[in-house]
């Protein structure tokens, strides 16, 4: 089932829980890549720290971090939130003083 009927199945379904049932779970991952991952998500069922970690799993197969970018509410629950892929930047620890 493509993205358009899963969200068509959604919007004419009379409670949140319905989108449950055509994602199997409470998010739909839409697109992923190595510079950016988009999820969908019932605002009712699934808090965004949760998300973020979806998020990351997908941009750690490529070494990167997952950073929030662009996002958008549906009106009915869903949110739409894309997540930027960026290059991981360790920062070293400081030396501590010379003996």
């Amino acid at each position: 089932m493509n993205v358009w009927k899963k969200a068509l199945a959604c919007t004419t379904l009379l409670s949140l829980g319905g989108c449950v049932a055509v994602w199997g779970k409470t998010y739909n991952v839409e697109f992923s890549n190595s510079s950016s991952v988009t999820i969908q998500y019932s605002t009712s069922f699934t808090d965004s720290g949760y998300v973020q970690a979806v998020a990351q799993a997908s941009c750690s197969q490529y070494g990167k971090d997952a950073v929030p970018g662009s996002w958008n509410d549906s009106g009915i629950g869903l949110r739409t939130q894309t997540y930027l892929c960026v290059t991981r930047h360790v920062v070293p620890l400081a030396a501590g003083p010379s003996p």
